[in-house]
């Protein structure tokens, strides 16, 4: 027996991915080094982009002083240390990159423990008087 011929089923194209949704940007005088950090933490590449610049930058200037005070320990304190960690190990890096090969086994980049908090309890301790 002959069979009818099967009906031709056109292509059903592939449903559109959902779009992505995006934050929307943040005023320019809202992008602070801990905003900036917490974004760089979170993984976002421009974020990080703009960390790895300043600790290099950072580091650079930094090397200089140790090259020419025999200086063995940096601290970061102030509103530079809320870019968190990535600054710390870039400015590292940096510092390691530029320094006299003498100084450079001994030289540590750490973060302030007060990090933006460091002035102002000095101002307070002053007036407190301890």
């Amino acid at each position: 027996s002959a069979s009818a011929p099967a009906a031709a089923v056109a292509p059903q194209p592939a449903p559109a991915p959902a779009p992505v949704a995006e934050a929307p940007p943040l005023p320019f005088e809202l992008l602070t080094p801990k905003v900036i950090g917490e974004a760089s933490e979170l993984g976002d590449e421009c974020a990080q982009s703009i960390v790895t610049t300043v600790g290099d930058k950072l580091g650079a200037a930094l090397a200089s002083v140790c090259n020419l005070l025999d200086v063995g320990v940096i601290i970061i304190g102030g509103g530079v240390s809320g870019f968190g960690s990535l600054l710390i190990s870039s400015t590292q890096k940096s510092v390691q990159s530029r320094v006299l090969k003498a100084i450079s086994p001994r030289i540590q980049v750490l973060s302030a423990k007060l990090k933006n908090d460091a002035g102002l309890l000095g101002a307070a301790s002053l007036i407190l008087g301890d």
